[in-house]
């Protein structure tokens, strides 16, 4: 895709707009998986947006395998994940983008480690069901389950009719790890939002004919 002066880059997590004479790499990187929206037809780009998948502390870091758990999630690296302010290690934040493999593990394509400053974490994904203990499983992918979500004491806003329900898209924010292990852990969540994933909702607003996934 081509980009402008024209082209809205928007980084989703933290509400910034880039335009005008704002370069691609001052905003962009390598690996981050982002939306492309473009008309029909048209290879130029009017607006990309990016957001993690997750953001909190590593932990179980194993070299051997090149994976680790943020929230309870699982995360893969290799040679050819960007992996920007490294090295990682077990109690640095990163900031995870990737794409979900066959074993519910995500093949991170970009990691950012933050190594100080963050007391409280996201993890973004899809309700796979609600229990009846103040509880929710939450996975990455649609009918995928990897993580429960504790919500005592959280009510969950911008959820539509203002009932949990599987298949809704949320984003958890929590100020602690996860206890257990994937895919039996638990997160204590102090806000539950209801979210539109870019990644595959079709339907979220779209000033142009045509969006692509990348």
């Amino acid at each position: 895709f081509q980009t402008s002066s024209a082209t809205h880059r928007k980084l989703l997590d933290t509400d910034e707009d880039h335009f005008g004479s704002v370069q691609d790499w001052n905003v962009l990187s390598v690996g981050m998986v982002v939306t492309v929206h473009h008309g029909d037809g048209d290879t130029h780009a009017t607006e990309i947006e990016y957001e993690d998948d997750l953001k909190g502390p590593v932990q179980y870091l194993n070299t051997t395998d090149n994976t680790f758990e943020v929230l309870g999630q699982k995360v893969r690296y290799s040679g050819a994940t960007n992996i920007k302010n490294g090295p990682i290690v077990d109690g640095f934040v990163v900031e995870v983008s990737g794409l979900t493999a066959s074993d519910n593990v995500i093949d991170a394509t970009y990691l950012d480690v933050k190594t100080v400053g963050y007391s409280e974490y996201e993890i973004k994904g899809y309700v796979f069901s609600v229990g009846t203990n103040n509880t929710f499983r939450l996975g990455t992918l649609p009918g995928v389950s990897t993580v429960t979500v504790d919500i005592t004491g959280v009510t969950p806003h911008d959820i539509p009719g203002g009932v949990l329900a599987a298949g809704q898209f949320v984003e958890v924010k929590t100020r602690s790890t996860a206890t257990g292990r994937f895919p039996n852990a638990t997160i204590h969540a102090t806000e539950v939002e209801g979210k539109v994933d870019i990644g595959h909702n079709e339907d979220h607003e779209n000033h142009d004919n045509n969006e692509n996934h990348s």
